[in-house]
């Protein structure tokens, strides 16, 4: 099928990657959006990714080459590239602490999001614990790792969120709520939130009002 004719040229470019190293990025770039997303069969491209795995390492700055391929056997939910993934984003969010963090942390931050999420990793959750409260995150950084965990189905996502939510910009602040209004489990833990006063009802437009009063389990008193 298409999937064995992408691997038989990833590996093609891997045997010639001192020569082909752009195209090879780009095809494993465009691998691992497919397998993050569902629209292929994981498996061989899983196999592939197992085969090209480096050892495990945190360099924020690491080298796509050796990223990627633990990106996708993340994603495919393998126990090995999730490993390496959980390492690199804790590597990432320790680097946001220094004076000048790499440029490169951000996107990758959110691609290693995006491959927890699609491999149901149980580390996702710390990882998604430790993002939410770190301070050093830009309102946009903030926004884009909002809008990957919109792919994710944990119900204790909202609870990590919410713990956090006073600390989130009046920008950001919104789109915590319109992320929380996604899931039926995570429309409870708003709820529960409003009714507690630890978030202000005038903090909920009037569309998400009505998606969580139309929410099978959720009700305001």
């Amino acid at each position: 099928g298409s999937e064995s004719q992408v691997v038989e040229l990833l590996e093609t470019l891997w045997q010639t990657n001192t020569v082909s190293r752009q195209p090879l990025i780009e095809v494993l770039d465009s691998v691992a959006s497919r397998v993050i997303s569902g629209e292929v069969n994981k498996q061989p491209f899983a196999d592939f990714a197992l085969r090209h795995l480096y050892p495990v390492d945190s360099r924020p700055e690491m080298d796509e080459l050796r990223f990627l391929p633990g990106v996708i056997a993340a994603a495919a939910g393998k126990p090995e590239g999730l490993e390496r993934i959980r390492v690199v984003a804790l590597g990432i969010l320790k680097s946001l602490d220094q004076p000048t963090p790499q440029a490169i942390t951000s996107p990758r931050l959110v691609r290693c999001l995006e491959a927890l999420i699609a491999g149901k990793g149980k580390q996702l959750l710390p990882i998604v614990e430790a993002i939410v409260a770190q301070p050093s995150l830009t309102e946009s950084q903030l926004m884009r790792i909002l809008a990957a965990l919109g792919r994710a189905d944990d119900p204790r996502i909202a609870e990590l969120v919410l713990k956090n939510y006073a600390n989130f910009s009046p920008v950001v602040q919104p789109v915590v709520i319109e992320l929380l209004t996604q899931r039926d489990s995570w429309s409870e833990a708003l709820v529960r939130a409003v009714e507690a006063k630890t978030i202000s009802l005038q903090s909920v437009n009037v569309n998400q009002l009505r998606k969580l009063q139309s929410s099978k389990d959720a009700a305001f008193v």
